[in-house]
């Protein structure tokens, strides 16, 4: 859970890719995509991207943005995935589980 910088899952990615490039995080980065799409019916935004660390192999990222109504009221989520690329088929299927047990905090 983190609050957004921005309203709206697609504006906080395009935030956090913005962000993260401005301060230089990481090294050779390289956008994928950035998609507008649903998570459990909420509006979400998905942000893949790799980047290349100085004496390691390349890291696939994959996180998914959104914001679930709860009892409690609005809470923003990020689910995110970070793996080298050899791992990066097996780590996505771990996300894939994940995502489908995701429950939001009362």
């Amino acid at each position: 859970m983190a609050p957004f910088a921005v309203q709206g899952p697609l504006k906080e990615a395009k935030y956090l890719q913005a962000s993260a490039i401005a301060q230089h995080r990481y090294r050779r980065y390289h956008l994928v995509s950035i998609l507008a799409q649903r998570f459990d019916g909420w509006p979400a935004a998905s942000w893949t991207f790799w980047w290349k660390p100085l004496i390691r192999p390349r890291i696939d990222v994959t996180a998914i943005i959104f914001t679930a109504q709860t009892s409690a009221g609005p809470q923003p989520y990020v689910l995110s995935m970070s793996a080298p690329d050899a791992q990066a088929a097996y780590a996505s299927h771990v996300l894939r589980i994940a995502v489908r047990t995701f429950t939001p905090l009362p």
